[in-house]
């Protein structure tokens, strides 16, 4: 028998070349991530506890939060390259991919392996997000029933779910060695009126689609696109959610009433903060009449990650002057979300000022402030808001509920009375633009509408930031009078 530190010293040489030869991985999963705080919906990092099955295959992660979903789609692609994997495999974070999805897909692209594969998911509360080209070059959706086979020649898609061969990505880099895989495209970018917004999933496929590449669908692999928040989800309605393990529980389905809330969401996840606040923004032309201090002081809650606050700094720093210069003590807030305007608000009132909450599905904790969980437009809602003023005034009201017309009507009609002869009335999202997103401008008409009625009865002040990629724009009222402004 060999003396024992021989056997020792094999022990660790074979340990070594074990080690050496399981760490290049056959599939790098890539999970783009709004915020690495954030419970996404499966757990993907260790086989341990994995919620996606990958039989014996090697695999990888990696995940990146804090950027542009662009800019993380191109980290994470390259972070599978230095890899060496055969495939990437993208998962956001958002969606749920079948127990066996990974190993369907890789079926799959072992019959095509020229060809990019892709499962199916849904856009939340809406269609199945795929496409093909009729015979007039026109994107058209297409049937894509739980196990019907595979679809041929998709012409759009998303990246929630895409297995990408790394053969694919070589190629593409080869033809296209100075441009980058993934980019989101501003409107009219370059000062060209005809440049469309465009997102970093169009820009990808169009490349694949210049290199002759085909994308293929499984409708094997059936996903949920789920609200992490509430465990709600979107998906073919003859999916067996057996076949999910999820890091959430699954709840039920969105429906439109969910509509508001997430589409807020998207644009809370779409961008940086940075981005999404407009602070990185040009203000060449623009009317800057907020001191240096609201400036900080705006800018230090906008980036304070444990209150998300989707505003507009540019906007939100010409209204937070007027606040400071009324110095409310009563704050009434139609939309509570999670708390991020709140906090605004309260830093530019009175020291001992109170803040009231209306907010059907609010998403903060009760704490110190009063919050009312309730639909703004019910009367008992209005009675809750009544008994808690007890005969006091508001001194400042913002109106940020549901974005209908009927209900902003509604909001004002209701809660304008409660406000003090002087105080201050702003609405949200009064001229909604956003790159890339023409849904969530129309979902707002209603109030640009409104607001144009408003203007011509109150003395007005509309903050816009033009040269931002996402703008919403707020209304303020001095109300009800027609005197001059505290601050003019």
């Amino acid at each position: 028998m060999k003396p024992k530190e021989q056997i020792t010293k094999e022990i660790h040489e074979i340990a070594r070349k074990i080690s050496k030869s399981s760490c290049v991985p056959y599939v790098a999963i890539l999970q783009p991530r709004r915020t690495m705080k954030e419970m996404p919906a499966q757990q993907l990092v260790s086989h341990i506890g994995r919620m996606v099955d990958f039989a014996s295959m090697s695999v990888s992660y990696h995940a990146i939060d804090g950027n542009p979903v662009d800019v993380a789609d191109g980290y994470l692609i390259e972070k599978a390259i230095e890899d060496k994997a055969k495939y990437a495999l993208f998962i956001e974070e958002d969606v749920v991919v079948p127990w066996h999805g990974a190993v369907q897909l890789i079926e799959t692209s072992q019959q095509y392996p020229d060809a990019i594969i892709v499962g199916v998911y849904y856009v939340k509360f809406s269609g199945v997000m795929l496409s093909q080209r009729d015979e007039e070059n026109r994107w058209s959706c297409i049937d894509a029933t739980p196990n019907t086979g595979l679809r041929r020649n998709i012409a759009g898609c998303g990246l929630g779910c895409a297995l990408i061969s790394l053969s694919v990505i070589y190629k593409i880099k080869q033809n296209f060695p100075d441009i980058p895989l993934f980019c989101i495209v501003p409107e009219k970018c370059w000062g060209d009126e005809e440049v469309k917004g465009i997102g970093q999933d169009t820009w990808f496929y169009h490349l694949v689609k210049e290199c002759g590449i085909e994308v293929i669908c499984d409708t094997r692999v059936q996903c949920l696109h789920i609200e992490l928040a509430t465990g709600k989800y979107t998906a073919h309605p003859d999916v067996n959610l057996d076949d999910y393990v999820t890091s959430i529980p699954i709840t039920e389905p969105l429906t439109l009433k969910d509509r508001e809330r997430v589409s807020r969401d998207y644009i809370d996840r779409m961008q940086l903060p940075g981005y999404i606040n407009g602070i990185d923004a040009s203000l060449d032309g623009l009317v800057v009449d907020y001191s240096d201090e609201t400036r900080d002081k705006v800018l230090a809650c906008l980036n304070d990650k444990s209150r998300t606050c989707t505003q507009n700094f540019y906007e939100v720093a010409r209204l937070c002057e007027r606040i400071k210069a009324v110095q409310p003590k009563t704050i009434l807030e139609i939309g509570v979300d999670r708390g991020g305007t709140m906090n605004l608000f309260l830093a530019f009132s009175h020291p001992d000022a109170r803040y009231i909450g209306i907010d059907n599905a609010p998403r903060i904790a009760p704490d110190k402030h009063e919050f009312i969980n309730a639909d703004s437009r019910s009367p008992r809602t209005m009675e809750k808001v009544k008994k808690l003023l007890n005969g006091s005034k508001v001194d400042f009201l913002f109106i940020d509920g549901g974005h209908e017309e009927d209900t902003v009507r509604s909001d004002f009609a209701m809660y304008s009375p409660l406000v003090r002869e002087g105080g201050l009335i702003a609405l949200h999202d009064i001229a909604v633009n956003v790159v890339g997103n023409s849904s969530y401008a129309e979902h707002c008409a209603g109030i640009k509408k409104f607001w144009s009625e408003l203007k011509g009865k109150y003395d007005t002040e509309e903050f816009i930031n033009t040269n931002a990629e996402m703008q919403f724009g707020i209304g303020l009222i001095l109300w009800p009078t027609k005197e001059v402004l505290p601050w003019q």
